[in-house]
């Protein structure tokens, strides 16, 4: 039901103009030129992780992006009049429905929807009363895990003052990113997601609206209600004095405890921590090993953050650097809230998608505040950036963290949560410090018997001659407020992130 701000116009500008006399809308997806090719990705993507056997499509066209996941899944595709003919001749074996849309979806059983995908990419600007497709997609979303709906951004593909009608003659009206979640808001979707994908596979252009619902995203009705778990992070450390305290502040501030494994730092940082931990709850510390060891043995270390997650008594663990702030997929929702909340939806590891902030000039001291002097970042593009399931839910047993070289962590039944969180990374932060660190506190440190396994070569690319300062023009900037909508896609599911082979 639409409020009476909402009424008429569903959410967008009072001066805009529908087109009431569209055009039926005949799919000529091809292989070539596919639309929405990452939502489709994505739909794979929360499939495969959260456990899902059917894919739901709602406006399936032709059903020829579908036709990758024929193997995989299940599907139930649902469209109406000419398309329906290629659709089953596109999805042999899978089920092919007719349906209206705007006279609604037909009904499916409970115990599929459980384990289902919903998607609806590029339907809604073609409805002319969109009203019963939404109240059945919004009734959906309350009963699926993830429930995806895309459509054309038409202030990025019209402009601000484009008040209609839509320049594509099948569709009524198109909606700007706020518009359209204030609509599916007022439908009632259970948690919504929003921001921006590419167009098609060749232009590539931020300027399709993707909104994402379901019972595992994160909603306050339900989010609210869940028992609050008990987490600790357990964070090996080797001296970054110089952030440490932030790092340890910004853990607390979301709800988990902190402990601190140092390795013999030089710089003062085991002192800052054994001082700090006096006076604040929640902050405990070791030296590890008991004597000063000639290598830096990572191995090892990662054998000490394995028993100590074995034998305490936390609910969830985070396997945590010293130069890291980690953030849930939720602006505004705490570490701890969202991992409560992935609790109770029955999952047990999360994931993360690595933002490696950049010096773009020096000066960054003591003083300096992390989230303020570094605005600059880029995804993660190394292998193991890809492979980040740091964090776990405790079964009171060892998780296998040093044979992934603490990457992963391995146990049976493992459910990693299909969204990713985020791990703001903050490993070089100047020209004199990223110098110190790799070529003065680590470089001479390793353990040749690990640097035979191949391990610690990512920063083999960088020469003492650097001077380790980015141009802003070669990052992308933090802005929070717009940064999560831009980068939807690649931040929960790494899809679209460059990847480099080593």
């Amino acid at each position: 039901m639409l409020s009476r701000r909402g009424r008429g116009n569903y959410f967008i500008k009072p001066d805009y103009r529908a087109r009431l006399d569209n055009q039926y809308f005949i799919d000529i997806t091809t292989k070539d030129l596919v639309f929405q090719p990452e939502v489709y990705e994505l739909v794979d993507y929360l499939a495969e992780r959260s456990g899902a056997t059917h894919i739901i499509d709602v406006g399936a066209g032709n059903g020829l992006k579908l036709k990758p996941l024929t193997e995989k899944y299940k599907l139930i595709a649902i469209d109406h009049k000419s398309n329906m003919d290629e659709l089953r001749s596109n999805l042999p074996g899978h089920q092919c429905l007719e349906a209206d849309l705007e006279k609604g979806l037909p009904r499916l059983p409970k115990n599929i929807l459980k384990k289902s995908i919903v998607v609806s990419a590029d339907v809604i600007e073609h409805l002319k009363r969109p009203d019963k497709y939404l109240q059945d997609l919004a009734h959906l979303s309350h009963q699926v895990p993830f429930l995806l709906l895309s459509t054309p951004d038409r202030v990025r593909v019209r402009g601000i003052g484009d008040c209609g009608p839509p320049g594509n003659p099948a569709h009524v009206r198109e909606w700007s990113l706020e518009e359209l979640y204030s609509l599916l808001a007022n439908y009632g979707f259970a948690g919504l997601m929003a921001g921006y994908t590419i167009n098609t596979n060749q232009h590539r252009r931020k300027s399709t609206s993707l909104l994402i619902s379901g019972t595992d995203v994160y909603h306050e009705n339900h989010g609210s209600k869940v028992e609050q778990k008990a987490i600790q992070a357990i964070i090996t450390l080797y001296n970054d004095a110089e952030i440490i305290d932030q790092v340890i502040d910004h853990l607390l501030q979301q709800g988990v405890d902190v402990h601190i494994v140092d390795n013999w730092s030089s710089d003062g940082g085991y002192e800052l921590v054994k001082s700090k931990s006096a006076k604040t709850t929640g902050l405990s510390y070791e030296r590890y090993p008991i004597k000063k060891p000639k290598y830096y043995e990572w191995e090892k270390l990662l054998l000490r953050v394995d028993d100590i997650a074995a034998e305490g008594s936390y609910d969830w663990y985070l396997h945590h650097d010293a130069d890291e702030l980690r953030l849930s997929p939720w602006p505004g929702i705490s570490l701890r809230q969202a991992i409560s909340f992935v609790d109770s939806r029955g999952y047990n590891a999360l994931d993360f998608t690595v933002l490696d902030f950049r010096p773009t000039k020096d000066g960054f001291g003591k003083e300096g505040k992390l989230e303020e002097f570094f605005t600059h970042c880029e995804f993660g593009k190394r292998p193991g950036h890809f492979v980040q399931k740091k964090a776990w839910k405790s079964a009171g047993k060892k998780v296998g963290l040093a044979e992934t070289g603490g990457h992963e962590v391995i146990f049976e039944n493992r459910r990693t949560y299909p969204l990713k969180f985020i791990t703001k990374h903050y490993p070089l932060r100047g020209t004199k410090q990223a110098q110190r660190k790799i070529f003065s506190e680590r470089l001479p440190r390793l353990s040749p018997a690990e640097k035979k396994k191949g391990w610690h070569i990512h920063y083999d690319s960088f020469g003492q001659k650097d001077n380790f300062i980015w141009p802003e023009e070669m990052l992308l900037q933090f802005y929070p407020p717009t940064f999560f909508a831009e980068y939807l896609v690649e931040l929960i599911s790494g899809i679209g992130v460059n990847r480099t082979k080593t």
